[in-house]
Order: structure tokens, then sequence, then C-alpha cells
């Protein structure tokens, strides 16, 4: 690779962590815990490549990349430790380890997630995965929205890949939360309002979610939600096909149909496919997924809720039948029934923009009397 001379000024960012990056010798290296914003780094820098922060010499913040040996966001593992010997939760990406962080004599309570390897022996996989993780984290790292969870940074020790360090969430995941959380039309309205919100940011950063769901939305103590998980099924997949097959069928419910493709997922003897090209999330795709998650604040019910073996709904998926169904122990109303629809239409380009959905959410809000 390739040296390029590149200049940071931290100041240019105001707020950017907790103000100025300041660094002084005789440090040799030192690492940033967050990636640095492309809008502050000027010069040209090699795609993918890591920014390592040299010491303060002569008034300037030098920064040269650096082979993938190093990441900015590593958090020292001695400053972790698990609550548990048994992860909290475990999902289609991974396991969710409960632990506490050490700050400056400061303890913590964190989220570890450590992202699962399909096939540890597919070495040639695995640094695909690691590579495409990278590149997420990147993206997550330079994020901020009081609607989208927070990247802390990464840590080794928990399998091949590095985990994923994030604030707790005391309330778990959306689904479990409505599961034992009775709310009023207005307390749904003000959930989906955090969801929609976090959502057009992220649509407004060029990221595309690509797995929303009822797991990777999260609640915090207050009952605020956040999006999680943006972009790791997508990228994981890219490295090892039988990630999409595996994860296509634990979300076949949120998905829109148009990401199925035309059969249902099958392995290729080695467990990979990489050959075939996978479809593409796009915001159109997240609009179909956040109908879902409207259907399940509103009603309660899980899209395709009548259908129980995975095959049966990506049967209806392909056939394009919308994931609700007129029953009369399920009671949505009709206004909400059809801001739904659109988000579910067969075709992508008239569904609504997360900018659409903002507008519906706060007008129904606005309606709702106040308690």
């Amino acid at each position: 690779m390739s040296n390029h001379h590149i200049t940071v000024d931290s100041a240019e960012h105001a707020g950017y962590r907790n103000g100025p990056i300041q660094l002084s010798a005789p440090q040799a290296q030192v690492q940033v815990n967050l990636s640095i914003p492309s809008n502050i780094v000027n010069g040209n820098l090699a795609s993918g490549a890591v920014i390592v922060l040299q010491p303060i010499t002569s008034g300037a913040h030098e920064a040269r990349p650096v082979a993938f040996d190093t990441d900015p966001t590593a958090i020292p593992p001695t400053s972790i430790r698990k609550q548990s010997e048994y992860p909290t939760s475990s999902g289609g990406l991974g396991d969710i380890w409960r632990c506490s962080r050490m700050i400056d004599s400061t303890s913590t309570e964190v989220a570890v997630k450590a992202i699962r390897i399909t096939d540890v022996r597919n070495k040639e996989a695995v640094q695909k995965a690691k590579k495409r993780l990278r590149r997420e984290v990147a993206v997550w790292a330079r994020l901020r929205h009081a609607h989208v969870l927070t990247l802390h940074g990464t840590v080794s020790g928990f399998g091949q890949l590095p985990a994923l360090v994030s604030e707790w969430m005391h309330n778990g995941a959306l689904d479990s939360y409505l599961e034992r959380t009775s709310l009023t039309m207005g307390q749904k309205l003000k959930l989906l309002k955090q969801v929609v919100d976090g959502l057009r940011y992220l649509h407004e950063q060029k990221v595309i979610h690509g797995d929303l769901t009822s797991t990777n939305v999260v609640i915090d103590h207050d009952g605020n939600a956040f999006l999680a998980d943006f972009g790791l099924s997508v990228a994981l997949a890219e490295a090892d096909r039988s990630y999409y097959n595996s994860h296509s069928s634990g979300a076949v419910r949120w998905i829109a149909p148009e990401l199925l493709g035309s059969s249902e997922p099958q392995n290729t003897p080695d467990g990979s496919d990489s050959d075939v090209d996978l479809p593409k999330p796009n915001s159109q795709s997240d609009v179909f997924s956040l109908g879902c998650i409207m259907l399940h604040v509103f009603s309660g019910r899980l899209p395709f809720w009548w259908l129980k073996k995975v095959q049966h709904i990506f049967s209806a998926q392909l056939n394009r039948t919308e994931p609700y169904r007129l029953e009369s122990s399920v009671t949505v109303s009709q206004q909400h029934l059809d801001f739904m629809r659109r988000c579910w239409s067969a075709e992508p380009q008239v569904r609504p923009s997360t900018g659409d959905a903002a507008s519906f959410v706060e007008e129904e809000l606005a309606s709702v009397p106040s308690h």
C-alpha cells in the first residue's frame, strides 16, 4: 500500500467525541476509539485504510494509513468482563453478552455482540468477513443520532471476528418489549416516531439498514427505541453465501419480497455460493420492513403471524401476500393499515420515503389526546 500524507484537524469537527484530539510525544502511535469522519480528513486515502494518529511534533496532526493489523475502534480486552458464563441472547448473526466495561475506574454496563462464523475452516470466508465487518464498523462509528445505537468500539476474545461493543439496553429488543409491555396509542406512535427518525437519518447518511426487524430495534430503560445491527447481515453475506441462506430464513417475515429472489435459499455442497449475486437491500426495501415494524407495534402481531413454517412464509412472500390479514382478534385502524399497505407495495418505487413515514407518524401523534 502506498503512503499518502494527510492532515487531520479535529477542531474542524466541533463536538466530535469530546472536542479536539490531543496527542503528545513520546507516544509512538495513538489509536482513536472512533473512526475519523471523512469530512475532517484533508487529502487522498486508499480505500479501506486505517488511520493512525502520530505524535504531534510541529503543531500539526499527522496521520498515515497502515495495514489492517490495527483497529482504530479497538477496546482493550482487559477492560471488558462478562457478567455471566453464558450469552444473554442469541440471534441469526451471533450472541449477545452482558458485560461490564471499566473506564477510568468506573464500571459501565455494555452489550458485546459476538459475530458467529458459519465455517471456521473456511479461512478465505473468515478473512472476507473480517474485512467487510471492519468496513461496517467504520460506517457505524461515525454515525450520531438520538435513535441510532452508538458503537463504543470492538473487542477481541469473543470469537474469530471482532465483537461489537455498545450500550446495554435494559429493555432488550422490541419484540420482547412488546410482549411484556402494554402501550397506549400515544406511546406506540412515539416509539414508531423514534424508529422512523433513526431510519430517516441512516438514509440521509446513505446507509441502508438491510435487516430491520423487531430484534434489531432495542429499547433502553426509559422505553426509547434505537436502531441496531444495520448493514451487518448484508456485509457478512457478501463474504459467505451461507450467512445469507441462514439469515434470510430467520428474517423472512420482515424482508421485502424482491430481495428473496425466485426460490427459497439453497446451500451449495460447500455451504457457499460466491458466484451468485445477492439481492441488494435499498431504502425501498427498508421501508417495506418499516411497515412490518409498524404492524408489530400497532397490533402486537408479527408479520405473517398465522404462518409458522419458514417455507410457508417464503411462499407467501413470493406470491406477494401482504404480512397482514383480517381477523376479529387483531385490531388495526384503517388509516394505519392504509399507510402500512403503501409500505408493502409490490412496486418498490411507489413505496413512501422515510420522510413520508415521519410526516404520517407525526400527524397521527398530533391527533392523539395528551394525557
